[in-house]
């Protein structure tokens, strides 16, 4: 995923707290639907309590977590359930430096998953040198569960967006164990390139935890005047 990051990616659920919201989800994730506009530029409904709960917690972290956030962070999206594969209750967060937008090249300083049951912290991780926008949900794996993040650029007239699945652990660290390109690609405003919007419906398998990308194409505005 590029290091030019931020913007959106949004779970499909039932119904949001407020316009353009998205609540924490508790229960598997089964999709994460780009081709709906309200959901891609969603925003988190993370209650401004959690952004305190978690600067305690992180007392406890390790001094790489705590230097990567040492100037603050902002709270980038929450899941909820149990996350590091035991039967507690928990809560990830991924944690920035900064709130990326999608023509910046990204944090300059690493991005953090912050694992929390109650007030504790279970555990924190660093994420690879890439800036993610949003923590979208979760998917199944062994013995804990990946946590599905998107980030997005923008180039020449072009947006784009990525959508992992990263393993938290061991130790510290993560892996990308499944990358899923362009699951939202708006190339209307290209100067010189296709003129195209596509995005895909991505189903998440609920035994292995698989990403199955379906695209749809949205067509361009009318307003945008043809090659």
């Amino acid at each position: 995923m590029s290091k030019r990051s931020a913007l959106t990616a949004i779970l499909i659920l039932a119904g949001l707290a407020t316009p353009g919201a998205l609540p924490a989800k508790a229960a598997d994730t089964l999709s994460v639907d780009y081709r709906n506009a309200a959901f891609r530029d969603g925003e988190p409904a993370i209650p401004a309590v959690a952004k305190t709960r978690i600067a305690k917690a992180l007392a406890a972290a390790p001094a790489e977590i705590r230097q990567a956030l040492k100037s603050g962070f902002a709270i980038l999206g929450e899941a909820k359930g149990p996350i590091s594969g035991g039967k507690a209750e928990e809560t990830a967060y991924l944690l920035s430096p900064k709130r990326p937008v999608a023509a910046d090249p990204g944090p300059s300083q690493r991005q953090v998953i912050a694992l929390v049951s109650g007030d504790k912290l279970v555990g924190a991780y660093l994420l690879p040198e890439t800036g993610y926008a949003r923590l979208v949900g979760t998917a199944p794996g062994s013995p804990g569960r990946a946590l599905l993040l998107d980030g997005t650029f923008m180039n020449m007239g072009q947006t784009v967006t990525s959508l992992d699945a990263v393993t938290l652990g061991p130790g510290e660290a993560t892996s990308v164990r499944q990358s899923v390109k362009d699951v939202y690609v708006d190339g209307c405003d290209n100067p010189a390139g296709d003129r195209a919007r596509k995005a895909a419906l991505v189903t998440v398998d609920p035994s292995s935890g698989t990403l199955s990308p379906a695209w749809q194409d949205l067509g361009c505005p009318a307003t945008t005047p043809a090659r």
